[in-house]
């Protein structure tokens, strides 16, 4: 499936978007407020999940914020455990304002 799965940044819906043949099968909801990417949630269809579709959509999304120069704040529970497992991203995380980071 993976070659197959592109993400795609919906700036104007604040969403990433994880497609497969031309249907949306996950979204990773976002904000963007003044150098900050905050997540606010991820979602993949069940019929996709467990296949790597939402890693896809936090490594899309985390390596956009950080060549944009972003720090980024998370809601998501998802995230928070991608973050656990790449500890390299965790140079991104807002200090200010973290949001639900790894203990």
């Amino acid at each position: 499936m993976e070659e197959r799965l592109t993400v795609r940044d919906d700036v104007g819906a604040g969403s990433y978007q994880a497609v497969l043949d031309g249907e949306v099968v996950g979204v990773l909801r976002y904000d963007r407020r003044g150098g900050r990417f905050v997540v606010r949630s991820t979602v993949v269809d069940p019929k996709h999940r467990n296949q790597g579709v939402a890693g896809r959509l936090v490594r899309a999304a985390l390596d956009d914020a950080a060549a944009g120069g972003l720090s980024v704040t998370n809601y998501c529970g998802f995230v928070t455990g991608f973050l656990a497992a790449n500890p390299e991203y965790l140079r991104l995380v807002d200090a200010r304002f973290p949001g639900k980071i790894p203990a």
